[in-house]
């Protein structure tokens, strides 16, 4: 019977030998609190971390997610072949392997729980929404595929569901009352939604990046929020993370 994701972390860390703490720094963490958590089943590491280790290790992703006994093998289809080089690196030698990665680590995480903040953490679509209104997390949470939350999760900054009031974004499908899925981990590109808190407001809208350095905030009103230089610090104005899918609730009533 195959072991289990936290049971090949845990002998393939004490095979090195490696502590707790030096793996968490050999790979990026910075304890090793996380990693007792991963070999607990507490928590699971994300992709980039699994990668991390499994070069580490010198081993396959696939081995560390427990979908094979074989250190080195992937589990693949007949036709796809690799090669494993002197460094512990693998050559892919054909596509196709890497449509499979993506399709192990997808099945993985097929179904992830994720925070839904409280009511008064509500994400505007219009003017903002106060900082100072936000309270502790009201522990609710909500269970989503993960092609919702995108391929990129971090365990340091995890992704989370907001709820949204207004109807200033409606025109590009977020309609008020709805959760967005967002995820801090996940690159802001040109005209990409995303979560951002400006002069201690939250709201969501679409970042266009301008030549010069600077951010039009856009809204599908036509409402634009023009960010210079001088307001790009924290203290004034943050991308909290990217919206990545929506999940919209029934509206009764005339």
């Amino acid at each position: 019977m195959k072991e289990k994701m936290p049971e090949r972390i845990k002998k393939c860390r004490e095979g090195i030998p490696l502590k707790q703490t030096e793996l968490a720094e050999r790979i990026g963490i910075s304890d090793g609190v996380t990693i007792s958590k991963w070999e607990r089943g507490l928590l699971k590491p994300g992709r980039d971390k699994i990668i991390a280790m499994s070069k580490l290790f010198h081993v396959t992703a696939d081995y560390l997610l427990g979908l094979t006994d074989d250190p080195k093998m992937f589990v693949q289809n007949k036709n796809e072949e690799y090669e494993l080089n002197e460094e512990g690196e693998y050559i892919l030698t054909k596509p196709t392997i890497i449509k499979q990665a993506i399709q192990n680590m997808k099945e993985y995480l097929e179904v992830i729980t994720i925070p839904v903040l409280s009511p008064e953490q509500t994400a505007c679509c219009g003017n903002g929404i106060p900082f100072l209104d936000i309270t502790a997390h009201n522990g609710e949470a909500i269970s989503i595929t993960f092609k919702d939350v995108g391929y990129t999760v971090d365990d340091m900054r995890p992704p989370f569901a907001i709820e949204t009031q207004g109807i200033s974004m409606s025109g590009w499908g977020i309609q008020n009352g709805s959760r967005v899925v967002i995820n801090p981990a996940e690159e802001v590109r040109n005209m990409d939604i995303a979560l951002i808190c400006y002069h201690d407001k939250l709201a969501l809208k679409k970042i266009r990046y301008l030549e010069n350095g600077e951010i039009d905030l856009l809204s599908s009103d036509g409402s634009v929020i023009h960010i210079n230089k001088d307001e790009m610090i924290p203290e004034l104005f943050m991308i909290w993370g990217k919206a990545m899918s929506q999940i919209s609730r029934v509206q009764h009533g005339i």
